[in-house]
């Protein structure tokens, strides 16, 4: 029967074909990570001279997960996402916000009957705490115990009323919130593994990773904060669930960070003393805005910051030095009334501040 013995003969020719393709896949596999990494290495350069602690974020979280860097990869060019690396690689505590040593609390937790949520806590542990040393943050762990009294595990949530678990969030961060003021640290970080009912898909099995954190310096206007949540199927991992969100809140917090730094770079605010009346701090705003205006020439705008009985503090957003600015302020002239400038100094946010009173 030649029919079959040459069909027999081509059924083997194509598995020996099936089988030496599936010993090469491999290193077919590999070539795109080589690839990231050698595009990853070359967009290092167009950083610029990296700082120590930026060196360690790119060697140690940048170039082993290099694919989430990657904008688009075709063939043999890989584009990198220069702009996310630039904000991946801007956030460091101690700069953002503004001070030398930065502590914040870090609650881990998991559902007590989710066995997975359990066996992943200690790695995910290890890896929020190298995430948050590499930002310049020393991790202060909270325990449930701390966090919540007996009471408080039922106790009711006080925006709904609705009773509140030791696993809800509400009061959990509320409790974190009043710690991090009685302990003196700098804000909070707080991580949940559970298990979830997944109503479309009965009996199987889900899972959900949330990341809330708060981070605050001398003012409001420096708070940061995310709040992430993630799916998880069964045969995913949590700790890589936990690293995603992580990446993607340190880029967010990185842009945050570049946000305010530009903003406290371009404003300086004028404090004036020894006004009395609504229409004599009207009169010196308008007055101001002009000078200063004139003096640049460039609209420049003020906008009222702050009153007391003290003093009243004008915003001016602008590039130029105090010294210069100095110039037009002692200029400022409303019925009859002018101003002499008694210093410059800083505010606790880092600003150049004028401090004028009236003549």
């Amino acid at each position: 029967m030649p029919f079959q013995t040459d069909r027999t003969s081509k059924i083997s020719s194509i598995l020996a074909v099936c089988l030496v393709a599936a010993s090469v896949s491999v290193p077919a596999f590999a070539a795109p990570t080589a690839a990231f990494n050698a595009a990853l290495v070359e967009a290092q350069k167009k950083l610029g001279t990296l700082e120590p602690w930026q060196k360690k974020i790119f060697d140690e979280e940048i170039m082993p997960d290099s694919s989430r860097f990657i904008r688009d990869y075709r063939g043999n060019e890989v584009e990198v996402d220069v702009e996310g690396l630039r904000s991946y690689l801007s956030f460091y505590a101690p700069k953002a916000l503004g001070k030398a040593e930065i502590k914040a609390l870090v609650h881990l937790k998991s559902d007590q009957d989710c066995a997975k949520c359990a066996a992943a806590l200690p790695a995910v542990k290890r890896r929020l705490q190298s995430y948050l040393v590499r930002r310049g943050i020393t991790p202060v762990w909270v325990t449930g115990d701390e966090l919540l009294t007996k009471d408080e595990i039922t106790a009711p949530d006080p925006s709904t009323e609705a009773p509140v678990s030791k696993a809800g969030e509400a009061l959990v961060e509320l409790k974190l919130a009043e710690l991090v003021r009685k302990k003196g640290v700098n804000g909070a970080w707080s991580a949940e593994l559970k298990q979830v009912a997944d109503a479309e898909h009965p009996g199987e099995d889900h899972y959900q990773v949330s990341l809330h954190m708060r981070m605050n310096s001398s003012g409001a206007a420096k708070d940061l904060k995310a709040d992430k949540t993630l799916e998880v199927l069964k045969n995913d991992s949590m700790e890589t669930a936990v690293s995603r969100m992580m990446v993607d809140t340190l880029s967010e917090l990185g842009t945050q960070s570049n946000t305010i730094a530009q903003v406290a770079s371009d404003e300086l605010e004028v404090s004036i003393k020894g006004l009395t009346s609504f229409n004599q701090m009207k009169g010196f705003k308008e007055a101001l805005q002009e000078l200063v205006a004139k003096k640049l020439n460039a609209a420049v705008p003020v906008e009222l910051r702050r009153l007391s009985q003290e003093s009243i503090v004008f915003a001016l957003h602008t590039k130029e030095s105090p010294e210069e600015l100095k110039k037009a302020v002692v200029l400022v002239n409303f019925e009859s009334h002018g101003l002499i400038v008694r210093e410059v100094t800083r505010s606790e946010d880092g600003l150049n501040v004028i401090v004028a009173e009236v003549q």
